[in-house]
């Protein structure tokens, strides 16, 4: 077993039940020690307010390691003096837990593998279903990305009947409606991309367009001329929002 990987358990019960943050500001100046580690591969902490504990879960590259770590001064001095108890532990096999969990550290900081893991499609009926391989919108960490929307109804599927002022406007309820299924709005959008059966139409567009974009930073944008759109439409519209100050 010294070769291979060991996972450490640890819980703490400490006298005076913790809340969540005061564990984050005692870990603030924990989690530095791990990051210069190079026996630990894995860490993370959580804590359960309903029993007044809260643990650690740490992957050690050896079992060897793990044994001088629980065998340290640090273990066996410094952390029960900081933390006012003596953590119980047990060292277990890693198993799948590396595959499925999202790990944040104190400092804010996601991890690469936990990004991968947070795609996620968003789907509404406000907005004209995905009749192909793609989806109405794409959730990835703190952003959103709106495929593009053509004046479809959303509830006959058919583009509907109008110039482009009627089109650009059916385009941003459908935008609407697929923002608010994600928890947001139009102030949230850092990006638009417009595309337009005929550049003529760019003022008409516009001004439907400056109406729903009213926040104080606009998105960045560009709007081009492309030969055709989908089912003759004259404008598709798609955008990112980014949820982080959600």
């Amino acid at each position: 077993m010294k070769g291979n990987k060991r996972a450490l358990t640890v819980t703490f019960r400490p006298l005076e039940p913790i809340k969540t943050k005061a564990m984050q500001e005692l870990f603030r100046g924990s989690y530095p020690v791990f990051l210069n580690m190079d026996t630990v591969q894995f860490k993370c902490w959580w804590c359960d307010e309903e029993k007044g504990e809260w643990g650690a879960f740490y992957i050690f590259e050896t079992e060897d390691a793990l044994r001088t770590y629980v065998e340290s001064e640090r273990w066996t001095r410094v952390i029960p003096e900081k933390y006012g108890c003596v953590p119980e532990w047990r060292a277990v096999e890693p198993g799948p837990i590396l595959s499925k969990m999202i790990v944040t550290d104190p400092l804010g900081k996601v991890s690469e593998s936990a990004k991968s893991r947070s795609v996620k499609k968003v789907e509404t009926s406000g907005a004209p279903r995905a009749i192909g391989p793609y989806s109405q919108a794409v959730s990835a960490g703190d952003f959103l990305f709106v495929s593009g929307q053509i004046a479809l109804d959303p509830g006959t599927g058919e583009l509907i009947k109008g110039a482009i002022r009627e089109q650009t406007e059916r385009v941003l309820a459908n935008i609407s409606a697929i923002l608010e299924a994600a928890g947001l709005g139009f102030n949230d959008v850092v990006k638009s991309e417009v595309f337009l059966k005929n550049m003529g139409d760019f003022n008409g567009m516009n001004e439907v367009y400056e109406a729903r974009f009213s926040g104080p930073a606009k998105p960045a944008r560009y709007a081009v001329e492309v030969a055709s759109l989908p089912r003759g439409a004259l404008v598709e519209i798609s955008c990112t929002a980014f949820a982080g100050n959600a």
